[in-house]
């Protein structure tokens, strides 16, 4: 697939012309159809769906729906995992483009030494904001299937629903 080097717009405009970025952003994120596929397989008593914008509340469904103890007060609050970052140096842009060497290396050393590296090779992504013409087009690509995915899993979408 490659990294994007285009424009959002460029690639869910043109799906024929990058049918890989366009899978990736837009075929991936169609989240009702693939649940559905677990629910035919599996079968819906059997599958586990929580929204992220209820993290609280969804965390003690899990823990219903898993018949395990609710030791979601020991999670630590509002502590970011896994944030965007942006390289800051040409070794930083290697590893980002080689991930097998960050992998290895990420399992071979310890953590404090990780956090380290991460500090001196990365620093925190500016904020991404997407235009008013990319949300009403993304509004149109994901509407079905935000309102199929309300409907199967009985979750709260009224933040994604075209307004």
């Amino acid at each position: 697939m490659g990294y994007a080097n285009k424009p959002l717009l460029s690639y869910i405009k043109n799906p024929e012309k990058h049918p890989s970025h366009y899978h990736q952003y837009i075929g991936n994120s169609m989240y009702g159809k693939h649940i559905n596929n677990y629910y035919n397989i599996f079968g819906k008593s059997n599958v586990f769906v929580m929204s992220l914008d209820f993290i609280d509340d969804e965390l003690v469904r899990m823990y219903d729906f898993l018949e395990i103890r609710n030791n979601s007060g020991d999670r630590k609050e509002n502590k970011k995992v896994n944030t965007n970052k942006a390289p800051i140096n040409f070794i930083s842009r290697f590893l980002q483009h080689n991930r097998y060497i960050t992998t290895l290396f990420k399992y071979i050393s310890p953590k404090w030494l990780i956090n380290i590296m991460s500090e001196i090779l990365y620093k925190e992504a500016d904020e991404i904001t997407i235009s008013n013409k990319e949300k009403k087009l993304l509004y149109s690509l994901f509407n079905h299937d935000i309102k199929k995915l309300k409907e199967i899993t009985n979750i709260k979408l009224s933040y994604y629903e075209h307004k």
